[in-house]
């Protein structure tokens, strides 16, 4: 069974690939997945993206990050995103210094990589994520928005 851990960081998962583009990080595949993950169609039971969408642009690609998971997803297998709650984020950032509440909104900033370029609420979330998967649930956990997807 072959499964995903994209944009692992230090949090690896045992029984996964646990992929990252930095090379800084202990990974076992390193790749940078807006050009493509370097695994066949169809060859990937399941997707674990934790803390991972929030980090690429709200136009284009987003959606070259979900196709690239679909294309090797098998029919069948699931996605699961982790990604922060822009409505709580707000309210948190109102209430926050503001050097902690600007690092809810736009990410730590501690490296190329450590950057928010996209926010959602849950319904945004699901509606994007309904155009690359067959069955959507999302919901608010604490300061998150968790995603369980199936691909048709």
């Amino acid at each position: 069974m072959v499964r995903l851990n994209l944009g692992c960081g230090d949090y690896k998962l045992p029984g996964y690939i646990n992929c990252d583009i930095r090379k800084e990080v202990n990974a076992d595949l390193y790749f940078d997945i807006l050009n493509s993950i370097p695994l066949n169609d169809e060859s990937v039971e399941e997707v674990v993206a934790t803390e991972f969408l929030e980090h690429f642009g709200w136009r284009d690609e987003i959606k070259k990050v979900l196709a690239e998971i679909t294309r090797v997803l098998k029919r069948g297998g699931s996605a699961y995103f982790e990604t922060p709650n822009l409505r709580k984020h707000c309210e948190a950032y109102l209430s926050l210094p503001y050097e902690r509440g600007v690092e809810f909104i736009y990410g730590g900033q501690r490296s190329p990589y450590d950057v928010h370029k996209s926010g959602f609420g849950a319904e945004s979330l699901k509606n994007l994520l309904l155009n690359y998967f067959s069955d959507v649930s999302v919901e608010e956990k604490d300061y998150s928005l968790v995603a369980k997807c199936k691909k048709a």
